[in-house]
Formats: C-alpha cells, structure tokens, sequence
C-alpha cells in the first residue's frame, strides 16, 4: 500500500492507495481509484473516483503540481508519506556539507536518466525518472552541487532507499 501526503492550499490530505485493486482512502474515508494516463499525452490522466470521472491535465512547476480540470487550476503537493518524515526530519537539522546521496524515494523502474557525472545541477533540478505503479516519479536534486557519481542505468529495478546519484 502505498501512502502520500497530498497539500491543496491550507488544506491537508492522507491518502492511501492499493494499486492492486483500485482500493484507496482519503483521510481514512474508504475511496473507489482508477487512473490511466491519455495515450499520447504525458499531462493528462483520466481518472475515476468513486464512480465520478474527472478528465485533469496535470502540469508540474517546481515542486508543485498545477492540476487544471473544467477550466479551474488548483496547485498542489504530493508527497510520499515516507519523504515527507524524511523531509520534516531534515528540516529541523543543520543541511550537511559534503557529498549528498539521493535514494529511491519508492520501489520502481528507472525509465530516464537525465544527468551525467561532472554535471553541475541546482536544487530542484531533474535527476532521474521512477516508474512505478504504471506512474512515472521524477527524483529531483535535493541541493545544488556537481553529479560524482550515477548508481543506477535505466532498466534497473530499484527499491525504495537505493542509492542513485551523489551529489558533492
């Protein structure tokens, strides 16, 4: 079962989602999921809740997603339940100085590996792609500094907490 922390505006959201029978909550109220992205598109996604279909286009601007349906734009975060202890945690230590190793937020496929060794990157920035549960999950830089080392090629199965890039 996989779990999220959603964020829309002041609003917070627990969602759990079981990928294998379209079974999901939202802040523990029992919810019906399908989703399925456009064949052709990467931005929009048909998705079915509870019997309601919603066609969205989902668009990302930092480290927010802008989610456009009839005509509204609502901005948002998503963040694996487990990232966001991590990241919570991290937030009230001092940042470390050194080399920084970004792991696999979750188990997957790495489908893209967008930087190479010597590349410099800001925060934010694309590292690599993780499909999983039929989406695909951009690892992103976590600090600026220069790529040292790259520990995972596309192709390769991944669990969550493996270690894919140093960042010094």
């Amino acid at each position: 079962m996989a779990k999220y922390r959603a964020q829309i505006g002041d609003r917070q959201f627990k969602i759990e989602v079981n990928g294998k029978n379209g079974l999901a909550s939202i802040d523990g109220k029992p919810a019906k999921v399908d989703s399925s992205w456009v064949a052709g598109s990467q931005n929009n996604l048909s998705l079915i809740l509870d019997d309601r279909s919603f066609d969205l286009r989902i668009e990302e601007r930092d480290d927010q997603l802008v989610v456009i349906h009839a005509g509204r734009r609502v901005i948002c975060t998503v963040v694996d339940e487990h990232l966001a202890d991590l990241q919570k945690l991290a937030g009230s230590q001092e940042k470390p100085k050194g080399k920084t190793v970004v792991k696999s937020p979750m188990p997957g496929l790495i489908v893209k590996v967008l930087v190479s060794i010597g590349d410099i990157v800001s925060k934010g920035d694309r590292l690599l792609v993780v499909e999983a549960m039929k989406m695909e999950n951009e690892v992103k830089s976590p600090c600026a500094g220069r790529i040292t080392q790259i520990q995972a090629s596309k192709g390769d199965a991944v669990t969550m907490g493996k270690e894919l890039v140093v960042i010094e």
